[in-house]
C-alpha cells in the first residue's frame, strides 16, 4: 500500500482524516514518545469525535503522566548533583513500584540503576489510537 492510500484511509470515523495534517505526522516531526503523541492525538480530535469531555480528561491524563515525569527526572538531576544518587533511585523505585523492589535489592547503586531502566520505558507507551 502506498504512502498516500494509508495517510487517507482511517477505520472508526473521519476525525483524522480530513484534517490537513494527520497526528502522525505530528508525532514523527517532534520525534514523540507515546505519551507525548497520545496528548496531542487527544487535543486534535476532542471537537471531532463525539466524546469532547471524555477525549479532554485523557489529555488532562497523559499531561498529568508528562508532568510527573518531568518532575521527577528533575528530582532525581538535583539529587544526583548532590552527590545522593542511591538514595535518590531507591526512593524512585520504591516510590514507583513498591511491590517489584525490595529494601535489599536496592541497597547497591548498580542494582538501582538497572531496576530504574527496566522500570522506565517509554517508548512501549501506548497510543491508545
Amino acid at each position: 500500500m502506498k504512502y498516500e492510500e494509508v495517510m487517507a484511509a482511517q477505520y472508526g470515523g473521519n476525525h483524522y482524516k480530513d484534517r490537513k495534517i494527520q497526528p502522525w505526522e505530528i508525532w514523527a516531526a517532534y520525534d514523540m514518545d507515546g505519551w507525548e503523541a497520545s496528548a496531542t492525538k487527544y487535543l486534535l480530535r476532542y471537537k471531532y469525535k463525539g466524546q469532547a469531555l471524555e477525549d479532554l480528561y485523557k489529555l488532562k491524563h497523559n499531561v498529568e503522566y508528562l508532568i510527573a515525569r518531568e518532575e521527577r527526572k528533575e528530582n532525581v538531576q538535583t539529587q544526583v548533583s548532590k552527590g545522593q544518587s542511591a538514595k535518590v533511585f531507591e526512593a524512585s523505585i520504591l516510590q514507583l513500584r513498591p511491590s517489584t523492589v525490595s529494601t535489599a535489592e536496592a541497597c547497591t547503586e548498580t542494582s538501582v540503576s538497572q531496576k530504574w531502566r527496566a522500570l522506565n520505558n517509554y517508548d512501549d507507551a501506548p497510543l491508545g489510537i
